[in-house]
């Protein structure tokens, strides 16, 4: 049985039952299920599937998977939040699974970006789990590591850090599901005999440097 990595039940919550997925995955082989949302109903329904452009979709929530990366722009038809100013920003679900690490990227020449990261309740609202503007300092690019605490969908908001700002970015999942190894500890310098025996070969027997004594030349005085 596969992984769960996307699902749908209302377009628009309480308004329009019928269920679309926009989603944006890389190639594999994928099983829809379609069922009822009310226990025991029963009765006809169709199931069509359209390929659609690496994008997110205004201000509709669109499922992205891991190992996938796009190009698209935040424009006056996204999300605004008005909470400080007028700004804009997409926005890309996914599911994850508990213990495994989720990494993004969003790179932008035309936006200062900014990510931020929300866990769904089953209700769907939305609690912050991390942020990030810039990945470090001098570098306005946006990055987040996490480590996922619970099984369940969460919403990236891919936005900008000015209000009003537009133009296009680069939005990456990785496909690794662990934090990256760390960095090995740098080799210790061999020297002398060490180095002989790091290259796999036997140093040659130990030589002293001390000069050995011989007869003292003509006319030298001796020691006593």
């Amino acid at each position: 049985m596969g992984d769960l990595v996307a699902f749908d039940d209302d377009i628009q919550l309480g308004v329009i039952t019928n269920s679309q997925l926009d989603i944006i995955l890389p190639q594999d082989e994928y099983v829809i299920g379609a069922n009822s949302f009310d226990p025991g109903a029963v009765g006809p329904y169709s199931v069509t599937a359209t390929v659609r452009s690496e994008n997110m979709n205004g201000c509709r929530e669109v499922w992205v998977l891991r190992g996938v990366s796009f190009t698209d722009a935040i424009t006056t038809a996204d999300c605004p939040d008005t909470t400080a100013g007028t700004d804009y920003y997409d926005v890309a679900r996914v599911w994850l699974a508990v213990g495994r690490v989720l990494t993004i990227n969003h790179r932008s020449t035309a936006v200062n970006p900014k990510l931020t990261l929300y866990q769904v309740a089953p209700n769907f609202s939305r609690s912050q789990v991390a942020i990030n503007d810039d990945s470090a300092a001098g570098n306005p690019n946006s990055f987040i590591s996490y480590t996922v605490p619970a099984t369940g969908p969460y919403d990236v908001f891919i936005g900008t850090s000015a209000a009003g700002e537009i133009g296009a970015y680069t939005f990456d999942v990785s496909a690794s599901t662990t934090l990256s190894p760390p960095a090995p500890a740098p080799a210790p310098v061999a020297r002398g005999r060490d180095l002989w025996r790091w290259r796999g070969m036997e140093p040659p027997p130990f030589r002293s440097r001390v000069p050995k004594r011989g007869s003292p030349l003509p006319g030298a005085p001796r020691s006593h």
